[in-house]
């Protein structure tokens, strides 16, 4: 495409498949009384790991646990629920564990990623976790996604693209990353809306035009 170069995929360290075994567990908060008898929400709300693992052993489970460590960047209470059965395709509140990390955490996202979140089967709206981060603007996690080997022409259920997105959202830095990895700028959604009619600034129409295979 133009004079930008394809460059070939390669697969980030992070999808080495993880130990099923229970990680080694290590309460981040100090014993005390309250957290000996905290509920599963409350050990969820301050961390207390051992305490979390308790509650799972008995058999528990709260709604959005996942999404809420995952929120909180807590890598290893993550870990923890996983292994007891936790999913990252949950919905709470109009999203998912999953689908948060890859608009906010690259770090949570990767991990969801290394124990098994599925990149390739599209939400209830036909987008997968490329069309997320174009949504959240997360650079990071669109170059990972895509150095994954996500596709970037995937067309959600209003026909755009991961590169319609960010042309919406002016994300420049995407905008230039999707067209590097080969994403299609002549594609158009069901309004009949292709990328280069998102943005305003002329160099930039035309700089996706000049993308466009003949």
């Amino acid at each position: 495409m133009g004079n930008l170069v394809h460059h070939p995929k390669s697969i980030p360290p992070v999808t080495q498949t993880p130990s099923p075994e229970i990680p080694v567990l290590m309460n981040p908060e100090p014993w005390n009384a309250d957290t000996e008898t905290a509920t599963l929400e409350e050990a969820l709300d301050i961390g207390d790991v051992d305490r979390v693992t308790d509650h799972l052993m008995q058999g528990e489970m709260v709604p959005g646990a996942l999404l809420r460590a995952v929120q909180h960047h807590h890598a290893q209470m993550v870990r923890v629920l996983l292994a007891y059965g936790a999913s990252y395709d949950e919905v709470v509140e109009g999203t998912t564990a999953f689908r948060w990390a890859c608009q906010n955490s690259l770090e949570m996202a990767t991990l969801l990623v290394e124990y098994g979140a599925d990149l390739k089967s599209p939400d209830t709206q036909g987008q997968t976790p490329l069309h997320w981060a174009c949504e959240a603007e997360q650079y990071s996690i669109i170059r990972y996604l895509l150095d994954f080997g996500m596709q970037p022409d995937q067309q959600d259920a209003q026909g755009d693209t991961a590169l319609i997105i960010a042309a919406r959202k002016h994300h420049l830095s995407a905008i230039l990353l999707l067209l590097r990895r080969g994403a299609d700028p002549r594609l158009v959604n069901h309004q009949g809306l292709s990328a280069s009619q998102m943005v305003d600034e002329p160099w930039l129409v035309d700089l996706i035009h000049s993308n466009a295979q003949p």
